[in-house]
């Protein structure tokens, strides 16, 4: 199963109770306990007067380019969401340093202490579940790894005494990338804007970024360990056709074995999908494989694969069923990456419809 999977799951969950009259929210009772998560989290007090006396110095240091209550407004924001996030990872993360940052924080809210390559950018936004976006930058999205969210459920106010702030959760910046380039979140003016079902669930974020961490170590022992390719001599093999004759590298026979496999593929399925309307349970299945297979994002290919089956294909279209109606607007997003996959296996455009139906054995 992959790793997004129980974090799109809990997600949901949590999406739900967030939307229920008194929802009910995990919280720590005492807001000094650092390193632990918390769905929601008070500023107040001394607290907020530091960040309060900070947002006032930006003020005065900027006023002249910008209205004072612009900036005292997005400073505020910001540093509301910082403190978030730097009371639940504490030592796993740099500390937000009120006194410098004078020419800005370069784009990147906070590094891992334990490798200061591992960026992240918080984004903190006031407003409706339902309709509240976060928005990042390209510039942003290339100089970090993970995006974190938090919703403000008061709107920003200098008279304020007390902030009530929710982890909405959090994106890998690979994930960003791969739907930009599937163009399934919304691109305006260089910016992505991400709603809260894009994200994953917030408890999950302290466990991502040690085992990326852990992850990355392993893969760079490995390294070391493994002989350099440059070292090994590249060896030649040889195509013969009648008395054509090609000398192949070893990258020539990966790209020929490669286009093999996709000839084949598409072979099997193209010609009794285009002729036989009436598919088969066993052939149906076949075919949902196929498009699980070419579907490139693992996080979006497991959901589908353990949530969806496909019902029936006719006339070029498709009707999948989806085990849960809590799941319905997670897999309508997916739908143009479904799309294309279908392609890919029948060589013919597939019009994707969906249906809440639970998988019966």
């Amino acid at each position: 199963m992959d790793w997004t999977t129980p974090l799109r799951c809990q997600q949901v969950d949590f999406i739900r109770r967030l939307k229920l009259d008194g929802a009910v929210l995990s919280h720590l009772k005492n807001h000094e306990v650092r390193g632990y998560h918390s769905e929601l989290t008070v500023i107040s007090g001394a607290e907020l007067k530091e960040i309060d006396e900070f947002c006032w110095h930006m003020v005065d240091r900027y006023k002249n380019q910008r209205p004072s209550s612009e900036i005292y407004i997005n400073n505020i924001k910001g540093k509301l969401g910082e403190l978030v996030i730097e009371k639940y990872l504490d030592q796993l993360v740099t500390p937000i340093d009120l006194k410098k940052k004078a020419k800005g924080d370069g784009g990147i809210d906070f590094r891992l202490n334990s490798d200061p390559n591992v960026c992240l950018q918080v984004k903190a936004r006031h407003g409706s579940v339902n309709s509240v976006r976060w928005s990042i930058s390209k510039q942003e999205v290339e100089k970090n790894n993970v995006l974190v969210c938090v919703l403000i459920q008061e709107e920003i106010n200098q008279r304020q005494d007390q902030y009530h702030l929710i982890l909405a959760g959090f994106l890998p910046t690979d994930l960003i990338k791969d739907s930009i380039q599937k163009r399934v979140i919304e691109i305006r003016a260089e910016q992505a804007f991400v709603s809260i079902d894009d994200l994953l669930y917030g408890g999950g974020l302290q466990a991502y970024l040690e085992f990326s961490q852990f992850i990355q170590f392993k893969e760079q022992q490995t390294s070391d360990q493994s002989p350099s390719i440059l070292n090994i001599a590249n060896p030649m093999s040889a195509l013969t056709l009648g008395s054509w004759k090609r000398e192949l590298s070893l990258e020539d026979l990966s790209s020929l074995e490669t286009a093999i496999i996709q000839i084949k593929e598409n072979y099997k399925f193209l010609k009794p999908k285009v002729q036989n309307s009436d598919a088969s349970t066993n052939s149906l299945e076949e075919l949902w494989q196929c498009v699980l297979e070419n579907i490139e994002l693992r996080g979006t290919q497991t959901l589908l694969g353990q949530q969806c089956h496909l019902i029936t294909i006719e006339k070029q279209q498709a009707r999948i069923g989806v085990h849960q109606k809590a799941l319905m607007k997670v897999v309508q997003r997916s739908l143009p990456i479904v799309e294309e996959a279908f392609l890919k296996c029948l060589g013919i455009p597939i019009k994707v419809g969906l249906v809440v139906e639970p998988k019966t054995d």
